[in-house]
C-alpha cells in the first residue's frame, strides 16, 4: 500500500471495512462483494469527485477490478486487495 498516496490509501481501508462487513452480513467470501461508487459515497461520505479520483488509482494499482454491466456505462467492483498491510488496530494500516 506503501505505492498509493494516502487519500487513496484511506479509501481502501474505508472499501475494505465496507465490504467486510457486507460479507460478514451475507456471509459470503470479500471477494464476491460487488460495489458501486455510489455505496462507497454513502458508506465514506466522500464527495463524487473525491471517490472518483480516488478509486481510479486503486484500479491503476489493482486493488480493485472493475466490471461495466452489458450498456458499459454502469459499474461495479469487486476488491482484489484483502487486507494486507494492516495492522493489528482496526483501520490502522501499517507503513
Amino acid at each position: 500500500m506503501d505505492e498509493l498516496v494516502k487519500p487513496s490509501r484511506t479509501l481502501l481501508s474505508k472499501i475494505y471495512e465496507m465490504v467486510k462487513e457486507q460479507a460478514e452480513q451475507n456471509n459470503a467470501p470479500i471477494d464476491e462483494i460487488f460495489f458501486t461508487r455510489r455505496m462507497i459515497r454513502e458508506y465514506t461520505g466522500w464527495s463524487d469527485w473525491q471517490v472518483r479520483a480516488h478509486i481510479k488509482q486503486l484500479e491503476e494499482m489493482e486493488y480493485i477490478g472493475v466490471r461495466t454491466s452489458s450498456r458499459g456505462k454502469e459499474y461495479s467492483y469487486i476488491l482484489t486487495y484483502q487486507g494486507q498491510g494492516r495492522s493489528i488496530k482496526k483501520g490502522v494500516t501499517s507503513t
